[in-house]
């Protein structure tokens, strides 16, 4: 029996540099707010499952609300350095 072996190539497409997601301040405030809001067991991980967020990501913006700090207002990214937050483009 000679076995003939099919090559499938697929046009895949994959970006040259991907980009970091980035969120508006208000986008920020809501998430917060509906997170705060949850009351119920594995509602904070529906959530954060139907947005396509990180639990780090409530955790950042929470440090950041707590205080006082308008990083909220800033779409660049955030590092953690020392237990403080600060902007990449500070």
């Amino acid at each position: 029996m000679d076995a003939q072996a099919t090559v499938v190539t697929e046009d895949v497409q994959v970006a040259a540099k991907p980009r970091r997601r980035t969120y508006t301040a208000e986008y920020k405030r809501r998430i917060l707010k509906e997170a705060d809001a949850c009351a119920t067991p594995g509602a904070v991980g529906a959530l954060l499952r139907r947005e396509g967020l990180y639990s780090s990501h409530l955790v950042v913006w929470r440090r950041a609300r707590g205080r006082g700090v308008e990083i909220l207002t800033v779409n660049a990214p955030l590092f953690l350095s020392s237990s403080r937050i600060r902007c990449a483009t500070s």
